[in-house]
């Protein structure tokens, strides 16, 4: 049986926005948030 920490293990190998957002935003900073 899958666990919450599995799916959220696979969502993250599948789909990783918190990794590709951050990386940018930190780079740019907090008007990447403010000006879109």
């Amino acid at each position: 049986m899958k666990t919450g920490r599995d799916n959220l293990s696979l969502h993250r190998i599948l789909l990783p926005p918190e990794a590709a957002l951050d990386a940018p935003v930190r780079a740019t900073g907090p008007q990447t948030m403010v000006n879109p």
